[in-house]
């Protein structure tokens, strides 16, 4: 692909894999354990032509168009506090 002047997709699941270790590394140094909630990734493909076959990713993928609706089913049962989401708001750095 690079003949033809554009980038390589890359390893997107690895690359997600190592940012939510990042972020649950970050948020343990910075909160009780008892107040690190469960970190997950989600891999967004913004392309309108692109056609996703889950298969068994241990990553959850989806288009763009996908992720609002995502995000409202998931919310439903909450999984956070109202108090952890405002220690986490906290000491995210600005």
């Amino acid at each position: 692909m690079r003949i033809f002047g554009q980038e390589g997709l890359g390893r997107p699941a690895a690359e997600a894999a190592s940012e939510r270790d990042s972020i649950k590394s970050y948020l343990t140094k910075k909160l009780d354990p008892a107040d690190v909630p469960e970190v997950r990734a989600l891999l967004i493909f913004t392309g309108d032509g692109i056609e996703l076959e889950p298969g068994d990713s241990p990553i959850r993928a989806m288009k763009l168009k996908q992720v609002k609706d995502f995000l409202r089913q998931e919310s439903k049962p909450r999984a956070l506090s109202s108090e952890q989401i405002e220690k986490i708001v906290a000491i995210l750095p600005e």
